[in-house]
């Protein structure tokens, strides 16, 4: 079987075709284009186009693709009108513009420990929950429009759904991280009702590529498709390490530790974060600054 991976990573555009039989893979990465000052915010449009352009680079005419998986980064988040044009741009996990709106939170020690022990994320402006806030009260009607990251836009642009995979779903500070779905009281103090926000899909659902993406990339249409994981989480399983008690260390942009755990886990300090993995619940506690400091 061979593999498209598609990822849209922080600063840059990565593919991959992995050949499950030969166990080889080859790889294209490419930065993207300038996109203004903030480099905490992207165009979805160019960051798809640019995704897209390092896996046709890569493909070079093959099409004995077998299935495409995606890859993103946990946290973004943008708004789209209903003819999915974007609003805003991107704001990826290190944008920090919705501070006031997390140190809000973490002022009331009471509320900041119900909303660890629901999302298992401490109240940080990372979260696309208090990025939402930060859009609110910035003049944003956010009831009007539909909400999601850039690897959820990617999915759909490749497939015309507008799903995502619970995993991506669980760092959105907007899930339960025990059931897995939205909660609807966090949801309610944004003002957002579960349509304005991607379906919620288990981790191995599959989507047709559709015919306008498949003659964008040179591929046969109907290629299954499986909606964006987080790098960190495909980082654990890419590395084996599905198993309790075992850690991976992950250095790029930001730096992180990782275990895998059968359960949600929450620190005592809420000084440790949890999500949702490809297989089970994933543990770590992470830095911003790693190689780009």
């Amino acid at each position: 079987m061979n593999v498209l991976v598609i990822e849209s990573s922080t600063s840059s555009a990565k593919a991959m075709i992995y050949d499950t039989v030969k166990n080889d893979f080859t790889v294209e990465n490419a930065f993207y284009p300038p996109m203004g000052n903030d480099l905490t915010q992207h165009d979805p449009m160019v960051v798809y186009e640019a995704s897209l352009a390092a896996a046709k680079t890569l493909l070079r005419g093959r099409k004995n693709i077998d299935i495409i998986v995606l890859s993103g980064v946990w946290h973004s988040i943008g708004l789209f009108n209903p003819n999915m044009d974007p609003v805003t741009p991107i704001m990826q996990w290190s944008n920090t513009k919705a501070s006031d709106q997390a140190e809000a939170f973490r002022s009331k020690p009471q509320l900041t420990r119900e909303y660890y022990n629901l999302t298992g994320g401490y109240p940080n402006a990372i979260y696309p929950f208090f990025k939402l806030a930060f859009l609110k009260e910035e003049g944003y009607n956010i009831s009007s429009y539909i909400a999601m990251g850039q690897a959820t836009y990617n999915f759909y642009r490749l497939t015309g759904n507008i799903k995502v995979s619970r995993c991506m779903a669980s760092g959105s500070g907007l899930v339960n991280i025990t059931t897995g779905e939205y909660d609807p009281k966090l949801l309610e103090v944004i003002n957002l009702e579960p349509s304005q926000l991607p379906e919620i899909v288990d981790n191995s659902y599959q989507a047709p590529l559709s015919a306008q993406a498949a003659a964008s990339l040179g591929l046969p249409a109907g290629i299954p498709v499986v909606p964006a994981m987080s790098d960190g989480s495909l980082n654990q399983l890419g590395s084996g390490a599905l198993r309790e008690g075992q850690m991976t260390l992950s250095v790029g942009t930001s730096g992180a530790l990782r275990v895998t755990s059968p359960q949600p886990q929450f620190h005592p300090d809420m000084s440790t974060w949890c999500y949702i993995g490809p297989k089970s619940w994933i543990s770590g506690a992470a830095t911003a600054g790693a190689c780009n400091t």
